[in-house]
C-alpha cells in the first residue's frame, strides 16, 4: 500500500495497517474505563466524519474496523471488579504453585467470591497450608481480596498483573483444598513437563541452572538479583526473554537437517516444534511473535510469496492481541515488538553506513545496534536507566548465545537416553556461561555502564519510532528532504521527552 503527496511516498502494509488499529482500539479501551458511554459515541462519530472527508476510504476504513474490533474485544474482556473486603473464594489452581517472599502463592481460575463469578484470574497469597497442592487442585478460603495498585509514576501492578490475566489479589491465613483427580489436559501437561525439564536442568548445571532455565524456558525467578542487574546495566537482559534469538537458533538447526526440496516438510517439522515450544514457554508473548514470524519466513517458498517482515510481525501481534487483549500492558512484550520494529526500520540504513566492512560483520553490528536503539526508551521510561554500553555487550554476548543454547538443549534432551554426553554437552554450555557472566559482570561494574534518568512518559518515548520511521525504507521521498523530516521528529521527540521527564 502507497500514501503519496508531495514528493513523499509511504509504503504501508495491509495487515500493518489492522495491527495499528488494533494497538488504537486497546488503547482506547484501556483510557476509557469508566467514561461515559456517550462521549464513545460522539468520538466514533467525530472519526467517521472526518473518514468520509478524506480520500483512500477504503484504507481508512480498515483502521476504524480494526479499532473497533480491538476496542470492542477489549472492552469485554476488562475485569468488573467488587468492592475490596473480606469474601469466601472458591477456585481452581492453573498454574505451578511456588513459594515466595515467605508466603505461598497460588493462581486460580474459575473462581468465585461470595458464590458470584469472577472473571480473569485471582492471586492467592497464603501464609500457611499449600505444600502439597498441585495444578487442578480446588481451593476454597476465606481473606481479603483487594485490587493491584495502578500507580502509573512507578511499577505498574495493575498493568504487570492484568497482561497475565490476573485481575486481583487474595490474601489469607489459610486454604482448604480438595483433590480433583487431575484430570489430563495439554496445559498441566506442559506445565509438569516443563517442571520436569527445570529438574533436569538443575542436575546438570548446577550453579548455572538459573541462567539456563532463564535462557530456555524465559524463567527469572530464580536468577539472583546481582546477575539480573549485570544484564539489565549492560543492556542484554533480553537473553531471557525467550524470543527472536532462540527461534532463529533451533529454526536453522532444522532447516540444515532438513533439505530444501523438501519444503513442507520444513513447515510441518518448524511449526510442530514452535507449537510445543510455545505451550511449554505458556505461550510468551515473545516467542509466539517470533514463532509466528518464522513460520511466515519458511512459508513464503512453499506458496510462491516474497516474505515480508513488517507484515509478518504485524499479523504476530494482531494474533497475541485476539487472544490476550491485555498483553501489550507488559513490558517484555513492549520491549520485543520495539526491539524487532526498530530493526526492520533501522537495519538497512545502518547497513549501508557500514558498506566498507565485511557483509557478515556489518549484520551482526547493525542488529545489535538496532536492538540497543530499540531498547533504549522503554529502559528509560520503565527502569530509569540507559545502558551505554549495550551495544558492546550484545556484540560479543549475540554470537556467543547459540553457544550456550545448542548444547543446553542437546543435553535436556540427552539426559534421558545417555546422561553421560548430556553432561559433556552441559560442560560445554557451562564454559562459555562462565566466561559471559564475567564478561558482564566486568562490563557493569564500569561507572558509565549505565546512566540513571528521569522516567519520561511512555508516549514521549515512542514518538523516536517516527523520526526512525522516516530513516526507513518504508518512507520514500528524496535524501535531503528525508533529513530534514528526519531531523525535525527527532528534534521534537527530544523536546517531549525532556518536558515529559522534567515533570517525573
Amino acid at each position: 500500500m502507497k500514501l503519496s503527496g508531495n514528493g513523499v511516498h509511504v509504503n504501508f502494509r495491509p495487515m500493518a495497517v489492522i495491527a495499528s488499529g488494533v494497538c488504537v482500539g486497546i488503547v482506547l479501551a484501556r483510557e476509557l474505563q469508566g467514561v461515559r458511554l456517550s462521549w464513545v459515541v460522539c468520538l466514533f462519530l467525530g472519526v467517521l466524519a472526518l473518514i468520509l472527508a478524506l480520500k483512500k476510504v477504503r484504507r481508512i476504513l480498515l483502521f476504524i474496523c480494526a479499532v473497533l474490533l480491538a476496542f470492542t474485544r477489549t472492552t469485554a474482556a476488562y475485569p468488573v471488579m467488587p468492592a475490596e473486603g473480606c469474601y469466601e473464594l472458591r477456585g481452581k489452581i492453573c498454574e505451578t504453585p511456588c513459594f515466595k517472599n515467605g508466603k505461598h502463592i497460588l493462581v486460580l481460575n474459575n473462581t468465585t467470591l461470595n458464590g458470584l463469578r469472577m472473571n480473569g484470574r485471582i492471586l492467592l497469597q497464603c501464609e500457611q497450608g499449600m505444600f502439597s497442592y498441585e495444578y487442578g487442585d480446588i481451593i476454597e478460603a476465606e481473606g481479603s481480596f483487594t485490587a493491584f495498585s495502578s500507580n502509573k509514576k512507578g511499577f505498574n501492578e495493575f498493568n504487570h498483573y492484568l497482561s497475565q490475566g490476573i485481575t486481583a489479589r487474595f490474601e489469607c491465613k489459610t486454604v482448604n483444598a480438595s483433590k480433583t483427580g487431575n484430570s489430563f489436559d495439554f496445559y498441566g501437561f506442559f506445565l509438569r513437563l516443563r517442571a520436569h525439564i527445570e529438574n533436569t536442568v538443575s542436575e546438570l548445571f548446577g550453579d548455572y541452572s538459573d541462567i539456563v532455565s532463564g535462557m530456555l524456558l524465559g524463567d527469572k525467578s530464580n536468577i539472583s538479583a546481582s546477575l539480573m542487574d549485570a544484564f539489565r546495566r549492560t543492556g542484554t537482559a533480553h537473553l531471557f526473554a525467550v524470543s527472536g534469538l532462540h527461534v532463529s537458533i533451533f529454526v536453522a538447526f532444522f532447516m540444515v537437517i532438513i533439505p530444501k526440496r523438501r519444503p513442507w516438510l520444513r513447515v510441518a517439522v518448524i511449526g510442530i516444534f514452535l507449537l510445543l515450544y510455545c505451550a511449554l514457554t505458556a505461550f510468551a508473548p515473545s516467542l509466539v511473535r517470533a514463532s509466528v514470524m518464522s513460520i511466515c519466513l519458511i512459508s513464503a517458498d512453499p506458496f510462491a510469496r516474497r516474505y515480508d517482515p513488517l507484515s509478518s510481525l504485524s499479523l504476530a501481534f494482531v494474533i497475541i492481541t485476539a487472544f490476550r487483549p491485555f498483553a501489550p500492558l507488559s513490558i517484555g512484550f513492549q520491549l520485543s515488538f520495539c526491539t524487532v520494529f526498530t530493526i526492520l526500520l533501522l537495519n538497512k540504513p545502518i547497513v549501508a553506513l557500514m558498506k566498507n566492512l565485511h557483509q557478515a560483520l556489518s549484520g551482526v553490528l547493525s542488529v545489535a545496534i538496532c536492538g540497543t536503539i530499540g531498547s533504549l526508551p522503554l529502559s528509560a521510561h520503565y527502569f530509569n536507566s540507559l545502558p551505554l554500553l549495550g551495544i558492546f555487550a550484545n556484540i560479543i554476548i549475540v554470537p556467543l548465545a547459540p553457544l550456550i543454547l545448542v548444547p543446553s538443549a542437546i543435553a535436556v534432551a540427552a539426559y534421558i537416553v545417555s546422561p553421560k554426553v548430556a553432561q559433556i554437552a552441559a560442560l560445554a554450555a557451562v564454559s562459555v556461561l562462565r566466561l559471559t557472566s564475567e564478561y558482564l559482570y566486568t562490563l557493569s561494574s564500569i561507572r558509565f555502564c549505565s546512566i540513571d534518568v528521569p522516567s519520561p512518559s511512555l508516549f514521549s518515548v515512542l514518538t523516536l519510532f517516527v523520526p526512525m520511521f522516516v530513516v526507513s525504507p518504508y518512507f520514500i521521498c528524496g535524501k535531503k528532504r528525508k533529513a530534514i523530516y528526519a531531523l525535525t521528529a527527532f528534534a521534537a521527540a527530544t523536546l517531549l521527552i525532556v518536558l515529559s521527564a522534567s515533570k517525573a
